[in-house]
């Protein structure tokens, strides 16, 4: 698929579906995870949380599994004022598998 600048009328380099829903998946996935992981007070510091999300009606031979996790002591961090959402969401790792 390719987009079209609709200021300069400019083709823009295609674009990968599977890459964009991804992406969007990840940004909702690590907003969900920092807004609601504050409130997880029984995570262990050296403990994860993990999110898994699965597409079971993506493209034809890609993967649409992904994984992501963050550290108990980021979200400890963050309860705790020391940590702003915006850092939080830098510390979430994401895993296609």
């Amino acid at each position: 698929m390719r987009v079209v600048d609709p200021l300069t009328y400019q083709v823009e380099a295609p674009v990968d579906l599977q890459d964009l829903h991804v992406g969007v998946l990840r940004i909702s996935l690590a907003n969900v995870m920092v807004t609601h992981g504050r409130s997880l007070t029984a995570h262990g510091k050296s403990e994860w949380l993990s999110v898994g999300a699965r597409d079971i009606h993506g493209l034809s031979g890609r993967d649409g599994t992904i994984r992501f996790h963050i550290l108990g002591h980021d979200l400890a961090a963050l309860r705790d004022g020391q940590l702003t959402a915006e850092e939080a969401l830098t510390r979430i790792d994401a895993a296609r598998f």
